[in-house]
């Protein structure tokens, strides 16, 4: 229940007040007195938002007055007594406003005096027209709201109510319209603000959804993001498209929201269905309102589906098994559709932990999902990407065409006349030769080749440019105004260090900077690419392999291992032959293993239910065990169970458990459940030792997986050996700690230096790096050139060296790191 619904709470519950006439007289004092304290207000608040659109307007008001030598609040008392010299100085700055609001943007131009052109914000006649709107509100709500309080009688005199230049014939009169009338007619004009929206009405078609949700999966290794991410994003994808709501209503969508049950199948008996119950609660609504209407709440009810691409319930329960949010034990969606008792019963509701009900479904703020929307149409070819509002445009014409009016109204939370003006698609994919002559002549049925030509993806091409090259990369360190900026930040740092509030700015200009960068030259090289390829296809010529502009990628280092298992899910999702008993079930289970972190367990579940038949270790596209070193040999590999590696036989998979299962991580020093048959869907029995385990492993999983059963003299040896780590004061732990560059973790010193050499130095040769820390930090990964300045960077921002990973002393340099000096310390 969202907050501020229903009526029960201990808050109304409690003792009744004294009633004797002393206490009443005292409540009924101090009530008045706390009463007298609170303003009445005469207009109704407005959304926090709103409110700070109107403050910040106002404060250019502010600046405008005292620049203009006017009284800020004089021009708007004489405003209401009609005097033009008010409404000029209005004018004023209405024009100044539009004229002097912009900033500076970053250019592709490599000329020094061309590396930045400055941009007008105010572009369309409805932006400043809604500029003079707030500015009106806020003078109301203060300025005259103050004389109001001081000269009651005369109320009507001191109030301003904004009129569009469209207003009704009633109102149009007094300088509010006058200046309206004068933005529309003449502002405009004389500024050349477009009087048109600045974007195309587009809608987010099925065929749309189906191709943008494959692309999240199968395009993974370009997509990279976390699994909690990548499966809050599908499915919030899903439930814009169902319904149309809008982003913010369905980000952070928490349990309490949806009621799962199981329901006894009305076509057979015998068997159940899952379904749940999604409560949506509309935004855009008054704050502050008394409901006495409940049509700001829509619940929607939906059970599996056969294609998983397309189940919103198997998304549900597949983040629900990985919260273990389930108030009965489940561990797979067998178990949920087969454990209930419905005896006597048709219907069984499956109750969340009470701890949870405030855990959010979908876990991703709406940045981030209007990131990855347009990173999935960057990545799927799509040449003119609609904004997601698109999809609440689709769905809107979807339910319009099947069902009734007021119920697709209802859904969307807003009236007929709306769906009119602000949710009808320009262009009009229907078939009207055969509409209006169908009677006259003979038309062949073209309503496939019409819903092809609906679909906002038509026209993409998945071989345009998605990523800038390493030389590209390469070149900007020449512009100027990043070699200003690293110049400052190194003279800052000889007096201060990276953690300095200045620093950390600069440091954030220069990711600004590159970020600008990339995203111009990806647009840039995709425009030209388009052209290009839309002259040779014309022409009847093939292309030519290198036209994609795609060579040297510089990628996020982050999240590989799971994209990896993401794109292997998305080869089964894209699969056309599932069925409702088998898909949606493995669908689970490979997706809570996906998000639990063990990517290899979910890559072998999505191979397995692959009907092509591909080679698992080409699929898997990790990296190679001792064993693949065999080139000309196909061997069963040994993996650990617990999610680590495979191993090349049992012999390594048992020292592999004694060193790390046993003697590190001590998992058996408790009973605990066979994390194999949680991923696999199976009842598990708690397992107490690692004989146990080793037996179980042998009976459920197949021996090669399973480490020999220790022997009496191996036991004692591992129960040493745990006494000797557990009590040594001597010797040091070693540290952990995640590689910058690909967050993989290593031991810090010799292995930590090997991986970085193995995986990321190649040679002398000047190489592009992207910090994976600083990306996570939400500054999109920091980019730097050469390993030089790669340990410089990780030195003055992180505290660590580069090579070995070792923390950096608080002067910048320690014995290990003499490579990095306060001198050279640049990000």
């Amino acid at each position: 229940m969202a907050p501020g619904r229903g009526i029960r709470s201990d808050k109304f519950k409690g003792k009744p007040p004294p009633s004797d006439p002393l206490s009443r007289k005292q409540r009924a004092q101090a009530a008045l007195a706390k009463i007298s304290e609170t303003p009445l207000r005469d207009r109704a608040q407005v959304a926090p938002k709103t409110e700070s659109q109107r403050r910040r307007i106002w404060e250019q008001w502010l600046i405008y007055a005292r620049e203009s030598d006017t009284d800020p609040e004089q021009v708007w008392i004489d405003l209401c007594f009609g005097t033009k010299a008010a409404a000029d100085i209005i004018r004023g700055f209405l024009r100044s406003y539009a004229m002097e609001s912009g900033e500076e943007h970053v250019c592709l131009s490599m000329n020094e005096e061309e590396e930045r052109e400055w941009i007008r914000n105010v572009k369309t006649g409805v932006a400043i027209m809604h500029v003079w709107k707030n500015l009106v509100m806020w003078a109301d709500e203060t300025v005259l709201q103050k004389k109001r309080v001081e000269d009651p009688r005369n109320m009507a005199l001191w109030r301003l109510t904004f009129y569009d230049a469209g207003a009704s014939k009633a109102v149009r009169t007094g300088l509010i319209y006058s200046i309206s009338l004068w933005i529309r007619e003449t502002l405009v004009e004389e500024l050349e603000l477009s009087r048109n929206q600045s974007f195309e009405k587009v809608p987010t078609t099925a065929g749309d959804m189906t191709l943008y949700l494959d692309t999240l999966w199968r395009r993974a290794d370009d997509i990279r993001c976390s699994p909690r991410q990548r499966v809050g994003t599908h499915l919030g994808l899903l439930l814009m498209g169902l319904g149309g709501f809008r982003p913010e209503t369905i980000m952070g969508l928490p349990l309490q929201q949806v009621e799962m049950a199981v329901v006894r199948d009305p076509s057979d008996k015998t068997k159940t269905k899952l379904i749940a119950k999604i409560t949506i609660y509309q935004n855009k609504q008054s704050t502050f309102s008394i409901k006495r209407k409940q049509d700001d709440v829509v619940a929607i009810t939906l059970t599996i589906v056969p294609w998983p691409l397309l189940c919103v319930v198997s998304l549900m329960v597949m983040e629900a098994l990985q919260m273990n949010a389930f108030e009965a034990p489940f561990t797979s969606l067998d178990e949920i559709l087969q454990r209930p008792n419905l005896e006597g019963v048709d219907f069984v509701p499956l109750r969340w932990k009470r701890e949870l009900l405030e855990r959010p479904m979908i876990d991703i703020p709406y940045e981030f999902f209007w990131k990855t929307w347009y990173r999935i149409l960057l990545v799927a070819g799509v040449r003119d990407p609609p904004r997601p509002y698109s999809m609440r445009v689709g769905a809107a014409g979807r339910m319009h065409e099947s069902l009734e009016p007021h119920l697709c109204d209802y859904i969307l939370g807003h009236s007929n006349g709306v769906f009119r003006s602000s949710y009808q698609p320009v262009n009009i994919n229907k078939d009207l030769p055969r509409i209006a002559f169908d009677g006259e002549s003979h038309f062949e049925n073209l309503d496939r080749l019409y819903s092809l030509i609906a679909n906002s993806s038509l026209r993409r091409d998945e071989n345009a440019p998605i990523y800038v090259s390493r030389t590209e990369m390469r070149q900007w360190e020449s512009r100027k105004d990043i070699r200003d900026l690293r110049a400052e930040y190194k003279k800052l740092r000889e007096t201060v260090n990276a953690d300095d509030p200045r620093a950390k700015r600069i440091v954030g200009r220069i990711q600004g900077v590159q970020r600008s960068l990339k995203l111009l030259t990806i647009e840039e090289k995709r425009q030209e690419y388009f052209e290009k390829v839309d002259s040779l296809r014309a022409t009847g010529r093939s292309i030519p392999a290198d036209l994609a502009g795609n060579e040297e990628p510089v990628k996020s280092r982050s999240n590989i291992e799971s994209s990896k298992a993401a794109a292997c899910i998305g080869k089964f999702l894209g699969q056309r032959n599932h069925a409702i008993g088998t898909s949606p079930h493995a669908f689970v289970l490979m997706g809570v293993a996906y998000l639990r972190g063990f990517p290899r367990s979910a890559t072998d579940l999505a191979l397995e239910h692959l009907d092509d038949g591909c080679n698992r270790k080409e699929e898997r596209g990790s990296e190679p065990s001792d064993a693949e070193n065999n080139q000309g040999k196909e061997q069963l590999l040994s993996r650990c169970l617990f999610g680590c590696r495979t191993f090349v036989n049992r012999g390594n998979l048992t020292r592999h458990t004694h060193a790390v299962h046993v003697v590190k991580q001590r998992d058996f020093d408790q009973p605990l459940e066979c994390p194999e048959c949680a991923h696999l869907g199976q009842k598990s029995e708690l397992i107490d030792g690692l004989l146990a385990w080793s037996s179980h492993v042998e009976r459920r999983h197949d021996s090669l997986h399973a480490p020999y059963a220790p022997k009496k003299e191996t036991a004692s040896k591992l129960e040493r050996w745990k006494q000797v780590t557990a009590s040594s004061k001597t010797r040091a732990c070693k540290e952990r700690f995640a590689c910058l560059l690909c967050g993989l973790p290593a031991t810090v010193g010799n292995g930590y230096s090997r991986h970085t050499n193995s995986n990321h130095k190649q040679g002398n040769t000047l190489e592009i790096f992207q910090c994976v820390a600083c990306e996570q930090e939400g500054s999109e990964g920091l980019i730097v050139s050469g390993f030089d300045r790669w340990l410089e960077h990780t030195a003055a921002v992180h505290g660590r060296d580069g090579q070995t990973g070792h923390k950096i002393h608080a002067t910048g340099t320690s014995c290990e790191e003499q490579r990095v000096s306060p001198e050279n310390g640049r990000p």
